[in-house]
């Protein structure tokens, strides 16, 4: 064996800097077997990440590379080329998975907070940590928060509310524009941490401001008043107002002196410029206005001081106060074992620590490295010192993330401990002990996709977008290293475009998310039609939850009616059934809440709970001396409800309350909002655990805490911090209008001592014209901006590689937006550059690579010739969806998959004639009032004129004309045989008919939720069910009895959801439960086994 290769297979320390696509988990996995294969006990390993979801892909991936190669001999000999074992034999890898399988109890892969938090545990003694404190949500943790900002505000020896109050009007300046509580929440929410990490002499390191003295000041204005201009005329009348203003911030008034700096003669001799309209100022007169603004300055800088300390000392205040509160509640959050941690001498300890948790650590392998904050550094950095100290085949330390993709800056992390780990790591005497390797090379994205993000990112320092962020710009430069990709065979396409004018931010934000629910819908339905892929996957990447909320409504059922799912999601709040159910809550709670009890009145949960008076029933409008009249009746019932739903709750339970109302508005919701009201249920199950009683509590859980939506969609709506770790076929960004250094909700600024460093100096934040007069507090202030622009480069990267093929960026038309510093800025200067600034609705720039067509917009793309008309297709019962309730896949049996695949863009988009949504709607109004047909025909409810209001009431967009023709198309479909002979009585007495039954059953652990669109129930003598008959609607058109018998096996999965679901309902067995399929447009009826 040559030196060389010898060399190649001996382990060693590695640092890996991976680009986006690169590989980062595939090397992490490669790094885990290598060391299994040399004989490392599984407990011995730890792996660690930042979320379970990443745990558990690493777990899975080990586990699934071991299965596959133990039968594949060509995948096992890749495997070992990986791991440097050449002749990895099927035995011996069959033993490390049976190794693996036998100590699944025992594998250290984890989240950080996890292995944290067992640390912890084993020593709470010596952390000084009480030894049976539990680990709260951030649920809980809020709670507990808002108490210890009660007990601040608590004149009982605990708190000191004068002195909070004194600290509020220093950071307020006076003003009072929200309350106490929640100026006080806001400011430890964001800066707790901070004040954990930082040390006190941090928030004091402003060297004090030089200020005159009373005489001094009014010997000055008295100088400057004497020191008058003798010409021009303007200049002279300038000087006049500004000894005005000089005597008025001379009696004290601080606002006064900002005024008098930003005005008049001494806003350009502040700044260094002595004329005043193109006129020189006398040198006698500048030497007047010195003094005094130097002092005015100096009276900025007190404030930054003053400011400064204040919000230091209401956080120790708060954390004074936090800490008792814990203690009380022997709780303890994930950011207190990390602080516990980091503030221990475990030096020196790692055998100790391992013997106590009961592994063998002798190998660290970490992934996202870049997403460490300093302060879960400092809690690893003893292990991995020690670790390092070692030979590598003795102990091992594997680090890999991209300090490109550091988007969580808002969580103190700091990329820079993965870039300079060499450095940090180095032994005494500089010895380097860290590999560092760069991957560079794309695994994931088509040429066209690398190709345009080379041109973004590479050299942004020549973009004039990033000028005013000259060290991020610098740092950016030194990360990137040009991108190549082995997707060499992928088409791809990419294209930057405008939209039209708005007259404001709100209005130009509206039109971007309506552009990209457009593209949504064209590429979605232009694909299929092209015959791509059925599991083409399209994210849509956004900044903030509302965008995710507000997009959902744009692509669902009521707009474009596109299949589409928000992950990580947002608050429950975005369906409007839970919002009446939590206004119902509110009112049980607080029974005169007069808003929260019309949102419940108005909705369908009013007649659920009683909410309802005879005049909403008939749908009377009294006046108003009658609704005054009514109003202490209005009282009562509104009272007498509130105190219904807290008995109801205090003896069922809040969540079987919240079941029950489900079940009976059910009817009234879309899919996608009974999926969020299931959801809900499961949230009302965690808080009836906790033995909460007061509602407000449940209500702030729920709209604080994001829920994803499970369904299964190739259209995912996210942000864009969401996406992390995941890739689309195609990525479209419309929200690229943000600053890239955005400031305006900073409080404070703070300095490093070095990249990856201590907190040196922190303080306050204030405007650039104050900061930048002070040299001193220039560097902070800049350090901290900088690393903003760093972090928003990182977003936009993050988000462009997401994109296997296809990437669409929307932004506003360069005229329309404030400013230039703004990513959408960046992207022009670097795509289009010297170009004329485009105009609105115009395409930017597009960039393709092989045959990329598919991926085009319908307006790149020649349009094909019409498809024949088809008859209109009828969808009526809403597709099953298994919804997980802890991870596992989604499965869905869609009955109006066949039509779909077939549309053209504009079927979707103008829901014309052939549109199966407008088609099941107005087929379920006519479905949901015929119980018998034969009774319903002789009924006022077959009158077509009260039919096609109905259909008008339920279909947004159409006219009368059009409601009236489907109406009568219906009624005739209605007079075939097949159809009569099933929505016939047959003068059975025994039979009822349901409709639209939601059901919602847990199959091997996940979530199955679905409506049955018509139950026939047969019942014995004494009113027991012994039997069902289901019917369903098929959307398909058949031209014959036997074809439609051809077609009834396709809808299989979804008629034994409605057989087994209807069995379980009414208690009866799954043989008495018929399932018949009614093609409605061709007449047929086919029963299904």
């Amino acid at each position: 064996m040559s030196l060389a290769s010898d060399r190649a297979r001996q382990l060693r320390h590695i640092s890996i800097l991976a680009s986006a696509g690169s590989g980062k988990t595939f090397q992490l996995t490669n790094r885990y077997l290598q060391l299994l294969a040399r004989g490392a006990a599984p407990n011995s390993i730890l792996a660690s990440t930042f979320t379970r979801l990443a745990a558990g892909e690493i777990r899975d991936r080990v586990l699934f590379r071991l299965a596959e190669t133990a039968w594949d001999k060509a995948r096992r000999d890749e495997l070992g080329r990986h791991i440097d074992v050449p002749a990895l034999s099927q035995k011996s890898v069959r033993d490390l998975l049976r190794l693996l399988a036998q100590n699944l109890h025992r594998l250290q892969i984890r989240t950080l907070d996890s292995f944290f938090g067992t640390i912890v545990r084993c020593f709470a003694l010596e952390l000084g940590l009480p030894a049976d404190a539990r680990i709260v949500d951030e649920d809980e943790a809020y709670a507990l928060r808002r108490e210890a900002i009660a007990r601040m505000l608590q004149d009982d020896g605990e708190g000191d509310p004068e002195r909070i109050i004194e600290l509020l009007a220093s950071l307020t300046e006076g003003s009072s524009e929200r309350a106490v509580t929640e100026t006080i929440d806001a400011t430890v929410s964001s800066l707790y941490d901070l004040y954990r990490e930082a040390v006190p002499g941090a928030w004091r390191a402003i060297a004090p401001a030089e200020l005159l003295g009373d005489d001094a000041i009014d010997a000055a204005i008295a100088r400057l008043e004497a020191a008058r201009p003798t010409t021009p005329k303007r200049t002279i009348s300038a000087h006049d107002e500004d000894v005005r203003r000089a005597r008025i911030a001379g009696r004290g008034d601080s606002d006064a002196w900002q005024e008098f700096i930003k005005k008049g003669l001494a806003k350009p001799i502040a700044a260094g410029v002595n004329l005043y309209y193109k006129k020189e100022i006398e040198p006698h007169v500048v030497a007047a206005y010195r003094p005094l603004i130097r002092h005015a300055q100096g009276v900025f800088r007190q404030r930054i001081i003053t400011q400064t300390v204040a919000t230091h000392e209401l956080l120790a205040l708060f954390d004074r106060c936090y800490e008792r509160v814990k203690a009380r509640h022997k709780a303890l959050t994930f950011a207190d074992l990390t602080v516990a941690l980091a503030r221990a001498e475990l030096r020196g300890q790692l055998d100790d620590i391992c013997f106590r948790i009961d592994a063998s650590l002798r190998h660290i392998l970490l992934d996202e490295m870049q997403d460490t904050n300093i302060q879960q550094w400092a809690a690893l950095r003893p292990i991995v010192d020690e670790t390092v100290s070692y030979s590598p085949d003795v102990r091992s330390f594997f680090a890999v993330g991209d300090v490109k993709q550091s988007i969580y800056g808002w969580r103190d992390a700091c990329p820079e401990v993965l870039s300079e780990l060499p450095r940090l790591l180095a032994r005494p005497g500089g010895q380097v002990v860290i590999e560092q390797q760069t991957l560079a090379t794309s695994y994931r994205s088509s040429p066209a996709i690398m190709e345009v993000v080379n041109r973004v990112f590479a050299q942004v320092a020549k973009n004039p977008a990033l000028a005013p962020y000259p060290e991020a710009a610098g740092k950016w430069d030194e990360q990137f290293a040009t991108h190549s990709t082995a997707r060499g065979e992928l088409p791809g396409f990419c294209e930057l475009r405008t939209i039209g004018r708005g007259e404001d931010s709100q209005k130009r934000t509206t039109l971007r998310l309506q552009a990209a629910a457009d593209l949504v819908a064209e590429l979605y339905v232009r694909t299929r039609r092209r015959g791509a892929p059925t599991h083409l996957t399209i994210g849509v990447l956004l900044r903030t939850n509302a965008a995710v909320s507000r997009l959902l409504f744009e692509l669902g059922p009521t707009r474009r009616n596109i299949p589409a799912t928000g992950r990580g999601g947002g608050p429950l709040t975005d369906a409007p059934a839970v919002n009446a159910i939590l206004d119902a809550l509110k009112l049980a709670d607080h029974p005169d809440h007069t808003a929260a009890a019309f949102n419940v009145q108005t909705s369908p949960l009013g007649a659920v709970v009683g909410l309802c008076d005879e005049s909403q029933k008939t749908g009377e409008r009294p006046d108003l001396a009658v609704a005054r009249q009514r109003e202490p009746a209005v009282v009562g019932r509104r009272r007498r409800v509130a105190r219904q739903i807290r008995r109801r709750i205090a003896s069922e339970g809040l969540a079987a309350v919240i079941q029950g109302w489900v079940r009976a508005i059910a009817p009234h919701t879309d899919e996608r909002q009974y999926r969020r009201c299931m959801q809900l249920i499961e949230l009302a199950e965690a808080f009836d655990a906790r033995s909460a009683s007061r509602m407000d509590a449940f209500i702030h859980m729920v709209e604080a805490r994001s829920v994803a939506d499970p369904a299964a969609s190739p259209v995912q709506v996210m942000t864009v911090h969401q996406s992390k770790g995941l890739e689309f076929d195609v990525v479209i960004l419309p929200e690229l209008e943000s600053e890239i250094a955005a400031r305006r909700s900073l409080k404070v600024v703070y300095e490093r001592d070095g990249d990856a460093g201590p907190i040196a100096r922190i303080a306050r934040y204030v405007s650039k014209d104050i900061w930048s007069v002070f040299p001193d507090l220039a560097p902070v202030f800049e350090q901290h901006i900088n690393r903003l622009a760093h972090e928003s480069l990182c977003l936009l990267y993050v988000a462009m590689t997401r994109a296997r093929q296809g990437l669409y960026m929307i932004i506003d038309p360069p005229g329309s937006r404030p400013g230039a510093g703004r990513l959408s800025t960046l992207l022009t200067g670097a795509l289009a550059p010297g170009e004329e600034p485009p105009g609105p609705d115009e395409t930017v720039f597009t960039h393709a690579h092989g045959d990329a067509a598919w991926f085009r917009p319908l307006h790149l793309v020649p349009d094909e010739p019409p498809p024949p008309p088809t008859p209109a297709a009828l969808g009526l019962s809403l597709p099953i969806a298994f919804a997980p309730t802890e991870g596992p896949l989604l499965r869905s049996a869609d009955p109006l998959a066949r039509v779909r695949e077939g549309q053209r863009v504009r079927d979707v988009l103008t829901l014309d004639d052939v549109h199966a949504g407008s088609w099941g709607a107005a087929a379920r109004v006519l479905l949901g009032e015929l119980d018998w047909l034969e009774e319903f025909e002789a009924s006022p409810r077959a009158n077509p004129v009260a039919l096609t209001e109905l259909v008008l009431q339920s279909v947004s967009g159409k006219d009368e004309a059009w409601a009236r023709a489907r109406v009568d198309e219906l009624l005739r479909m209605l007079e075939a045989p097949g159809v009569r002979q099933v929505l016939c009585h047959g003068g059975e007495a025994s039979r009822v008919v349901e409709h639209d039954v939601p059901f919602a059953r847990l199959i091997d652990g996940a979530l199955q939720t679905g409506t049955i669109p018509r139950v026939v129930l047969t019942h014995d003598a004494l009113g027991a069910t012994v039997a069902a008959a289901v019917v369903g609607v098929a959307g398909d058109r058949v031209d014959s009895e036997e074809d439609a018998r051809a077609r009834a096996p396709g809808y299989r999965e979804l008629v034994r959801a409605w057989r087994q679901a209807t069995a379980e309902q009414w208690g009866i067995a799954p043989s008495v439960v018929s399932v018949t399929l009614l093609f409605l447009a061709s007449g047929y009826a086919v029963e299904v086994a």
